[in-house]
């Protein structure tokens, strides 16, 4: 940074301060007896810049506004970095109400507080480091103290430092939160340990927090839909055996059927919910049911082997009689019918044929009989005779033709007859395939009765078989009613042991919410802890890191320092004092020609101290431009040459301009102007002067 311009009005000791047009390089004198306002340039520009004097705190800003004036205004331009150009004004009143604006190109910033962080920016380094390095005010030089914040921050591990203060000072309060945490867990598994159920949630060892947690949420899902199954299905089961018990009233085929499927859905939906609570120790209390639903199945079965035994006989009498959907083999009585009748009416026309024939035969035998005995003229006498012969001739084959038609008609008689049984038996058949075949739409017994009265063998057997085996009890009056009776009883049995599960459910969703609480709270603070633990390991790690790294900043930091100073001190010294050793805490011992050994820096003179105190300062400087600033720099010098003779002032104030590359414009206040100490600006300050004023090449 380089001043160009520093104009004031009403601040500290001026009315009025001007300075225009200053140079880039060289060295600028400021000189005046004491309480001749000096200081107070050099005080203007550090209020100027951070909003604060080395000897004005922000608190009393006000004091700034020279006693007769009820505010003053400062301004300074300046270049930084990069050459650019920056005008900074500030303005406070005795009220200490105060403003300020920094313009940089086309951007503003305006606020005191944003003004000096801005500035603070521009330049890479703050008030503190200012006045420990580019700023010497009126008072004693005194070494630098190496572990200071101030050097700490020139050197940039200061931040650095504080980082890793925050991280030890974090790994502290983690690591007694992690002690807290192990006590949060340990009363988390005392009460854990009051909830154990191996029924209900068994041991798995190995499992991590959070599969527990997955483990006991589960385990609550499924106890409740388990609770919704039972809910929802043991009503309807309770619908299935009522309709059950209702079919042993009398019921027929289809609804014992349907009535014992609907059970048996039941039953196995009902015991399938039980065994997904896992409980080892509950049944689901539907054996009795079970065991009555198998002898009703029995009873049901049997009754399909009826079904089975009579279904052939059924499909006879159903091709016999030609109804349809039976269909096969053999003739129908229809066929029979027709075949019959063909026959009948066959024998019938061969009879009538044979009488009609026979006598034509007895009425020719007749006539030729009588025309025997009639005298015909012209006839031999014998041809009477062959009349009679003739007349007897058909008179014989009139009686065989007879005796055929009888014959014929005691066949058309056994024909006729055996239509008539044909007719009968088709009659018979149309009333056993009825008895067959309506028996489903009625009840059981009603039914049985109703096969009992069909003859064929058959079907009697089966029907006997069922009566006597275990389909009795479903027709037998006496034994369909002490079945419904059990099923009633086992029914309300169901109930009030679904009853007592769904109680026993609910208090152990009670206890799952208690666990699964109790889990997610130990997975949580099982997942704290061991973030907590991942976070003390990465900022153990980071400390180390930044330690490691302060270090070594702190090592090149403090071996340019020590450079810079063997290199400088020299120059102020004319020589005398080239060899130093510097260690790495900034401690000078210096090598005494009368001691012939490194003597330390309390053993010298006071000159030859504040010589090296003012090369301490130098090489600060110097270090903090290569560190921060990067480009040339101001350094301004408040009474630095107090105590020193005539001789360590003019070489001083020669060397100084020499000393640095970094350092181009320094200013030094001074009582007066040393003798040979030659300067490019010369500013006088008068006892009782209330203006300065330097514009460029006026003076």
């Amino acid at each position: 940074m380089i001043v160009h311009r520093l104009v004031a009005r009403n601040i500290l000791k001026y009315r009025s301060l001007t300075l225009e047009d200053l140079p880039e390089r060289g060295l600028i004198l400021v000189t005046g007896p004491n309480e001749s306002g000096k200081s107070s340039v050099g005080e203007t520009l550090c209020l100027a810049l951070f909003g604060r004097s080395f000897a004005l705190g922000p608190d009393n800003l006000d004091k700034a506004v020279r006693w007769d004036a009820p505010a003053g205004t400062v301004e300074v331009e300046f270049t930084t970095r990069d050459a650019r150009r920056v005008r900074l004004s500030r303005t406070i009143d005795v009220d200490g109400q105060r403003s300020s604006s920094l313009i940089e190109g086309s951007k503003e910033v305006r606020g005191w507080d944003k003004v000096t962080r801005a500035v603070e920016g521009l330049l890479g380094f703050s008030f503190a480091e200012y006045v420990e390095s580019f700023y010497l005010a009126r008072r004693e030089i005194a070494p630098p103290h190496p572990r200071s914040d101030t050097l700490k921050a020139m050197a940039g591990v200061l931040k650095l430092e504080r980082i890793a203060a925050d991280l030890g000072h974090r790994i502290v309060r983690e690591r007694e939160r992690q002690t807290e945490l192990r006590g949060e867990i340990a009363q988390a598994d005392r009460e854990l340990a009051q909830y154990r159920r191996d029924d209900l949630l068994p041991p798995r060892p190995g499992q991590t927090p959070t599969e527990l947690v997955e483990e006991a949420d589960a385990r609550v899902k499924q106890l409740q839909d388990v609770r919704r199954q039972l809910a929802d299905r043991t009503p309807r089961l309770e619908e299935a055996i009522e309709e059950l018990v209702g079919a042993t009233a009398g019921a027929g085929l289809r609804r014992w059927l349907h009535a014992a499927d609907r059970m048996e859905g039941g039953l196995d939906s009902l015991e399938e919910s039980v065994s997904l609570l896992g409980y080892t120790d509950v049944a689901p209390g539907t054996d009795r049911l079970s065991h009555a639903l198998e002898r009703i199945e029995q009873g049901l079965k049997a009754f399909t082997d009826l079904q089975d035994a009579i279904l052939p006989r059924r499909g006879l009498l159903g091709r016999k009689l030609g109804k349809p959907g039976y269909e096969g083999p053999g003739t129908t009585f229809a066929e029979e019918e027709d075949e019959a009748a063909e026959q009948v009416g066959l024998l019938r026309r061969r009879r009538d044929g044979r009488v009609r024939f026979g006598g034509v035969l007895v009425v020719l035998a007749v006539v030729l009989t009588a025309l025997g005995f009639v005298p015909m003229g012209g006839l031999p006498a014998s041809a009477g005779v062959g009349f009679w012969i003739g007349g007897g001739v058909a008179l014989l084959v009139s009686i065989v033709f007879g005796v055929q038609s009888r014959s014929l008609g005691r066949r058309l008689s056994a024909l006729r007859a055996e239509e008539e049984e044909i007719i009968r038996r088709k009659d018979a058949a149309e009333a056993e395939l009825e008895a067959l075949t309506g028996y489903e739409n009625v009840d059981l017994p009603a039914a049985i009765r109703q096969l009992r009265r069909v003859k064929a063998n058959v079907v009697a057997q089966a029907v006997g078989a069922f009566v006597d085996g275990p389909g009795g009890r479903l027709v037998e009056e006496g034994s369909a009613k002490k079945l419904g009776e059990g099923l009633q009883k086992h029914l309300d049995a169901l109930r009030e042991n679904v009853s007592s599960l769904q109680d026993r459910i609910d208090t152990d969703l009670d206890a799952l919410a208690q666990i699964h609480t109790l889990r997610e709270l130990r997975a949580r603070l099982e997942t704290s802890r061991e973030a907590m633990r991942q976070r003390i390991g990465t900022w153990e790690l980071a400390i180390e890191l930044i330690e490691g790294a302060c270090k070594e900043i702190t090592f090149d930091f403090n071996r340019s320092v020590r450079q810079g100073m063997a290199r400088v001190l020299p120059s102020l010294t004319e020589g005398r004092y080239q060899y130093l050793r510097i260690d790495d805490e900034l401690k000078v011992r210096v090598f005494s020609s009368e001691k012939q050994d490194f003597v330390s820096f309390e053993e010298i003179s006071g000159g030859t101290q504040r010589q090296i105190a003012l090369a301490t300062r130098l090489a600060l400087s110097e270090a903090l431009v290569r560190n921060a600033v990067h480009d040339a720099q101001f350094l301004f010098l408040d009474e630095p040459f107090a105590f020193f003779d005539a001789q360590r002032t003019r070489n001083s104030m020669m060397a100084l301009p020499k000393v640095s590359d970094d350092l181009t414009q320094i200013w030094i206040a001074a009582q007066e102007a040393p003798a040979g100490g030659g300067a490019d600006v010369h500013l006088e300050c008068e006892s009782g002067g209330d203006s300065l004023v330097y514009r460029g090449g006026d003076e």
